[in-house]
């Protein structure tokens, strides 16, 4: 395999891109559990849970909010597979750093 140019700053600016939106992802996600809590501490102050126990209100605002709870969990799902893009993407840096590295010691 040949490195050119091209080749290496492919690399640095895919891993640039995609630190980027796996911080934006990260953030949205953080974004959408701290609206949801709110949501749900809005939910409990104004005295709307139903259920004669802990576990019986915990399940019944799981019920409830269900569908911000499958939202949040897909929004972080997102996070971590952007995260996983960000390693690949710093595993493939270091691979052509390797490369150089190598090229530069056979041609001493």
């Amino acid at each position: 395999m040949s490195l050119n140019e091209e080749h290496i700053t492919y690399a640095y600016d895919t891993l640039i891109t995609l630190k980027k939106m796996a911080s934006e992802k990260a953030l949205t996600a953080a974004d959408y559990r701290a609206i949801l809590e709110a949501e749900i501490a809005h939910f409990i102050v104004g005295g709307e849970v139903v259920g004669k126990n802990a576990e019986e209100r915990k399940a019944y605002i799981e019920n409830k909010f269900a569908p911000g709870y499958s939202e949040v969990r897909a929004k972080e799902r997102n996070a971590e597979l952007a995260k996983v893009q960000v390693e690949l993407a710093q595993i493939e840096v270091k691979r052509i750093e390797s490369i150089l590295r190598l090229m530069e010691v056979l041609h001493e």
